[in-house]
């Protein structure tokens, strides 16, 4: 029996690996279920047109988290002079390390792009049927915190620092950790 030359078992261990490392890609993402674990106040909120107070955040069931608190918002919202800075963390080897930062204009057209449910059901509860959101003051009660994102994410932990930006001003700021698991 021949056995096989180094050249020959170099190339067989390569596509072993390339089949394997490309089930293992297939693992890390698919239908999953967006989870909000934790949502915080940033740092600094000095300044800031929109604020939040006496929120709470409750697990439903395993799969359902709500949210309850209320928003000021001291300034109307347009669509087209409110943009989004978004920075994403993805945790991994023992850290958050940053995977993502993007500024997005047009907030509502772009959120009822990217998390459409989410973003209706939020209006919704509070009897907005778009853009613009009027100034005024919210109360959310039971508010469902799974969000649906229309781009796949890999599954695992994430942590997203979200700013609201008015006329180049950052007018609110959000933290809020969300967790992409599988689908059952």
């Amino acid at each position: 029996m021949k056995t096989l030359g180094k050249i020959t078992q170099n190339i067989v261990s390569f596509l072993l690996l390339a089949l394997i490392w490309n089930l293992e890609c297939r693992e890390m993402s698919g239908p999953s279920m967006n989870l909000v674990k934790k949502i915080e106040k940033c740092d600094s909120t000095e300044g800031h047109t929109i604020k939040f107070e006496n929120y709470r955040f409750n697990r439903y069931n395993r799969t359902v988290y709500t949210y309850n608190g209320n928003m000021e918002i001291q300034t109307e919202l347009r669509d087209d002079d409110t943009e989004i800075n978004l920075i994403v963390e993805r945790w991994g080897n023992g850290g958050w390390k940053r995977t993502l930062q993007k500024r997005i204009g047009h907030m509502c057209s772009s959120l009822e792009k990217f998390a459409p449910n989410y973003f209706k059901t939020v209006l919704k509860q509070e009897n907005v049927t778009g853009c613009p959101i009027p100034a005024g003051h919210y109360e959310f009660k039971d508010l469902v915190m799974n969000v649906d994102v229309a781009i796949p994410i890999p599954y695992g932990l994430y942590r997203s620092q979200v700013d609201l930006i008015k006329n180049g001003t950052i007018i609110f700021c959000i933290i809020f950790t969300l967790d992409v698991v599988p689908l059952d």
